[in-house]
This record gives structure tokens, sequence and C-alpha cells, in this order.
């Protein structure tokens, strides 16, 4: 189960819903249903953008094809209040999770929401780069005063929420 319009009404839809990962647009489309009037997605594969641009057509949703790290770099320049960030783009070995924390550690704004999907691959070695205790710190790094909780995803307390108080 991917993130829902239930879970992701709960925060402010008045602000900006950036996505890395969008796949067949199902992020898009909880943002779209939970109420988001400006919707971000970033995805390396073409043909998934091409699928999803043609599904989202007259919506406010800009898709982005291309590294997400490199994206929302080059995104986050054009950014000037808090978002919510949905953060899940990663193929099945590795995830980009803790470089695009990196990048949203050096952005001006702090108080970013941030909702990371899929801690359960986090443990072990599923992806060989991203253990769930860096991930954390790379939170507090960006902002040391963020409440953090898990909310069900895939499995139970399977996304990572990053809220400033």
């Amino acid at each position: 189960m991917p993130i829902t319009a239930e879970t992701l009404k709960q925060f402010d839809t008045s602000r900006a819903f950036i996505e890395t990962g969008l796949d067949r647009g199902d992020g898009v489309r909880a943002a779209l249903a939970a109420g988001f009037r400006r919707i971000v997605s970033i995805e390396l594969s073409q043909d998934s953008v091409d699928v999803c641009e043609e599904a989202f057509v007259g919506k406010p949703v800009t898709l982005l094809q291309g590294d997400t790290v490199v994206q929302l770099k080059a995104l986050l320049t054009s950014l000037f209040e808090p978002a919510v960030f949905w953060l899940d783009a990663h193929p099945n070995d590795s995830s980009p999770i803790l470089e695009e924390l990196a990048a949203l550690k050096n952005h001006h704004i702090k108080t970013h929401t941030i909702l990371i999907d899929d801690r359960r691959l986090m443990q072990g070695d599923t992806w060989k780069n991203v253990h769930e205790i860096q991930v954390l710190q790379a939170l507090k790094d960006i902002n040391p005063n963020y409440k953090i909780w898990y909310v069900d995803g895939h499995v139970p307390e399977d996304i990572i929420v990053a809220v400033a108080p």
C-alpha cells in the first residue's frame, strides 16, 4: 500500500507536495485526493513519466524526468516555502534517500514535512547503502527538533514521518 490520501490529509495541504519516485502515479493520485494544489513528482523512468503525463492532464501536477537527486536540487532553488515531501525513489537494492536528505539539509527552509517510504527495506541488507539509523540521523541533521514517528504503509509502521514542531 503506497501513501494514502487519508495519511496525507494529516498534513498542511496548502503546501506543495513534492515526490521522488512516481512509478505508476499512486502518490500523485493520493496527493490530489488529499487536496494538494501544487504537486511535483520526480521520476527516473521516462516510460513512467509518459504514462502519467496523460493521466494527469489538466491537473496541478508537474512531472520531472531524471535523477531524483539532481532534479530535487534544481527544484529546491525555486522553493521558497515549506513543502510536504514524499521520498520513495529507489530500485530494488539501493536508495538515493541519503542524498535526497542531504539536498534538503542544504535548503534554507528547515521546516519541511518529510515522509519516507519503505522503512522495512532499511533493516538488514536489503538496501546495501542505507540503514534506518542513517536516515534518522540525516533527518535530525536537517532539523534537530523534528518530531519523528511512523505510519502504516506496505506493512505496519513502514513510513517515517518527520514534522517540525
